[in-house]
């Protein structure tokens, strides 16, 4: 609380206080009936802070599990294939059979990633590309992540 709410409570307080006893009583009745409201929306807003609990779920119903009792959920899955890899001029013959983390390897990529950048012995970029020029950063990108590069 700030200094100004804590000496609003402080005079609502003392105020309550001084009052005579019957007089007490009916302002602590009219200001329960006037603060219980707004301290229960209050403490509702604020209680999901309190802990990590999540609100219950509600219950299934009976057609929930009729619905996943048809055949379709029987059968077995099918694994999915891959994508087939494209056929687009990607000279992966310059890759050879070096494997990452093989000794040289970095090496090795560094020639041959130069000889298919644009302008290198063995140029390439995606067909798909149409005529836009790539950054250079975007082309070593474009070759490195293509499903024939190592």
């Amino acid at each position: 609380f700030s200094a100004l709410d804590a000496s609003l409570l402080d005079g609502a307080g003392a105020l309550l206080q001084q009052l005579p006893e019957e007089l007490g009583r009916q302002a602590r009745v009219d200001l329960a009936k006037r603060l219980n409201p707004e301290i229960q929306a209050w403490m509702q807003k604020y209680d999901h802070a309190l802990g990590d609990t999540l609100e219950p779920e509600e219950a299934d119903s009976a057609s929930d599990w009729e619905c996943l009792s048809s055949d379709d959920e029987i059968r077995p899955k099918r694994r999915r294939q891959a994508p087939p890899q494209p056929q687009d001029g990607y000279p992966e013959h310059l890759w050879r059979a070096l494997v990452q983390g093989q000794h040289g390897f970095n090496a090795e990529a560094r020639s041959v990633l130069q000889a298919m950048l644009p302008g290198g012995a063995h140029a390439w970029s995606s067909p798909t590309q149409g005529q836009v020029k790539l950054l250079k950063q975007q082309a070593v990108a474009s070759l490195l992540v293509h499903p024939k590069s190592p």
